[in-house]
């Protein structure tokens, strides 16, 4: 479905189960991420935050997200994904990039679940109907007790001349 290339980890150990909500660890792993991988914003289709839809974390989520992309910025798509499976914790980011690499092979963008008055104060505009588009890029930011920020940008493998690529076996087989 897409290949990972690469992604931006950092960890703030502000406290155990919230951010450091004056720091910007969050943006500063998205930034990372871009700038490692060689991906302009611009390239960005679509961002699944760690989209835990609390008041805290959906601002500090916005304020990253608003610092790279721009306040009320109409691309990348924004979708959370847990109003789906819910919070499966150490599970979480795993399920999500499947769904999202899932998402990107359909070009369909899924929906932010029982999203109906999204706060306008964050400058961030969840998708909340699906949407059909061309989606070659996304970005899945995750973040975990501790402090723990990860972004990872994945790109949709394309078909070329010799037919659609696949990756290298891995192992030992025949």
């Amino acid at each position: 479905y897409a290949e990972y290339l690469g992604g931006g980890f950092n960890q703030e150990a502000w406290k155990v189960t919230m951010p450091s909500i004056s720091g910007d660890y969050c943006a500063r792993a998205l930034k990372d991420a871009l700038e490692r991988t060689g991906v302009e914003p611009a390239e960005v289709d679509v961002v699944n935050p760690h989209g835990t839809a609390t008041t805290l974390w959906d601002a500090y989520e916005a304020r990253a997200l608003t610092s790279i992309f721009g306040k009320g910025f109409e691309k990348p798509l924004v979708t959370a994904l847990k109003p789906y499976v819910g919070h499966m914790l150490g599970a979480s980011a795993l399920t999500e990039v499947v769904i999202l690499l899932l998402a990107m092979e359909a070009d369909l963008v899924p929906p932010t679940l029982n999203c109906e008055r999204p706060d306008p104060k964050l400058g961030v505009r969840p998708v909340r109907e699906a949407v059909r588009a061309s989606l070659r890029t996304v970005v899945k930011m995750s973040s975990g007790f501790g402090g723990f920020n990860a972004v990872g940008v994945f790109r949709k493998l394309e078909a070329d001349a010799a037919g659609p690529r696949t990756p290298a076996p891995v192992g030992g087989g025949p």
